[in-house]
């Protein structure tokens, strides 16, 4: 990605904005407010768009994002619905990054339900 230095100096400033603004959201909202934030779809979508612009910047970019980011959340949806039972209820607590390719994988399982979050669901 080296060889692509402009492009991915572009890719970190738009995630360093974003960044701020979820830190200032923390330092600013209480813990059940700022679940809601950061679970709100135009966040995580706009996390998950750095990887997409990662991978489209070369043939580096687009290796490691298939090679280690892609991968690393498909084994993380894999060991979850190894464990899981039909009757279980689980959150998941996964950094900001995860959270799109995560909804997206379980999302598509017809053996999950996932909802959003909300504060006030026991």
């Amino acid at each position: 990605m080296d060889t692509h230095p402009v492009e991915m100096a572009r890719i970190i400033s738009t995630q360093r904005t974003l960044v701020q603004d979820v830190e200032t959201a923390f330092a600013t909202l209480s813990i059940s407010e700022y679940y809601a934030y950061i679970n709100k779809s135009e966040i995580t979508d706009s996390m998950h768009q750095a990887y997409t612009e990662i991978a489209a910047v070369g043939p580096t970019g687009s290796s490691w994002v298939e090679s280690y980011w892609n991968a690393r959340n498909q084994r993380i949806y894999e060991n979850v619905k190894r464990v899981a039972k039909s009757d279980d209820r689980i959150v998941l607590l996964y950094g900001l990054a995860h959270v799109h390719l995560l909804r997206q994988f379980f999302e598509q399982d017809g053996d999950f339900v996932v909802r959003p979050f909300d504060p006030l669901v026991p």
